[in-house]
């Protein structure tokens, strides 16, 4: 299904017979494509059922080598595509959640079009002074945003990935609540407070991120290590999910997500940390609407920060550096073969091994 996606973007500009340039931000359209898909084409990989929703069942499908996870309103009904749809054509600002749920691909309702732009307004002749190169890296973001969600037997499937638990730690009451939820760093709860927004299975972006940032998010087939774990703390454990498989797919380590999440929630708290932006410039312009990051970005970005330890030794920071550390060893003890050595495997894969130069003394 087409429908046009609104965004807005950056311009400069020098009016007729000026040498200043200006800035503007205009309100864009780019066509997308959210694919339709029948539920024959994405059977179901997991069934989730999880007590904060009442015992409400929750399905996650496969399709195209990746897991689909079900959307929800404030009431914990499933988010119908009629009802995305129509919510797209009255409150874009709103529907939008769904697609860019960070703002990474930002909407200022009041920008004006082009056309509403030029209007009275009269520019240099020279077309090099009139820069909307900003329009082409949002129209490519939207596309983006549209491929991570698909529609599916009528509702509103978004790319969550694999399902993790999440060990949430309550440090004063020695408690921990053990949930699962999708792997997505990006989706949040948008003023479900307020009765507006779109819900998920599983915790919130900020409980998802400092469960895993702290190594206390496992894998779905690792809950004896997260019990193992929390026993060793001596905490009451809370159990809220349950999960049924029903494919093949195997469960990953959420030693990568650890990573990911470590290196996220530095860039989250940037803004508040002139000396982390000092230190690794990395972080001088990072915040939570960057674009993603590789793994690769996400270690080398932690190993500095850990390199640096002795100029954290103060505050919140202490810890974290303990945490990147952690997650970094974690991802090394049980994802030996990651992004990194990836190109390596493949380029060992394409030798022809009868090509080989011969070792034989008599050949």
């Amino acid at each position: 299904m087409k429908f046009d996606y609104r965004f807005t973007y950056r311009v400069t500009y020098v009016v007729r017979r000026g040498r200043r340039s200006r800035p503007a931000y205009l309100t864009g359209v780019q066509p997308v494509e959210i694919v339709e898909v029948d539920p024959a084409e994405a059977p179901l990989a997991y069934g989730i059922t999880t007590s904060p929703y009442n015992g409400q069942h929750h399905e996650v499908r496969a399709f195209g080598g990746s897991l689909w996870w079900q959307m929800f309103d404030r009431s914990g009904n499933p988010l119908e595509v009629s009802a995305f749809i129509q919510q797209a054509g009255a409150d874009w600002w709103k529907v939008s959640r769904v697609l860019d749920p960070l703002r990474r691909t930002y909407y200022v309702d009041q920008a004006r079009t082009l056309k509403e732009f030029l209007e009275g307004r009269v520019l240099s002749k020279d077309e090099k002074k009139f820069d909307d190169s900003n329009r082409e890296v949002q129209a490519k973001q939207a596309e983006r945003d549209a491929s991570n969600v698909i529609f599916c037997g009528g509702r509103v499937l978004f790319n969550g990935g694999d399902p993790v638990w999440y060990a949430n730690r309550d440090d004063v009451s020695r408690r921990v609540d053990l949930e699962i939820g999708h792997s997505d760093l990006d989706r949040l709860y948008y003023d479900h407070k307020l009765g507006r927004g779109f819900m998920t299975t599983g915790p919130d972006r900020k409980e998802r991120i400092t469960c895993a940032s702290t190594s206390f998010a496992f894998g779905l087939d690792e809950k004896d290590l997260a019990l193992a774990v929390i026993d060793d703390l001596g905490y009451e454990v809370n159990c809220h999910s349950e999960s049924t498989a029903f494919s093949d797919h195997v469960p990953s380590s959420s030693a990568a997500l650890c990573v990911r999440a470590s290196a996220q929630n530095l860039r989250d708290i940037a803004c508040w940390h002139p000396e982390m932006r000092r230190d690794l410039p990395e972080l001088k312009d990072a915040s939570r609407t960057s674009p993603p990051s590789t793994l690769r970005a996400d270690q080398e970005l932690l190993r500095r920060f850990v390199s640096l330890s002795y100029r954290w030794q103060f505050g919140d920071h202490a810890d974290r550096v303990d945490a990147a550390r952690k997650a970094l060893d974690r991802l090394e003890a049980f994802e030996p073969l990651s992004e990194i050595d990836e190109e390596a495997l493949s380029m060992l894969g394409s030798l022809d091994l009868d090509d080989r130069p011969s070792t034989d003394p008599a050949a």
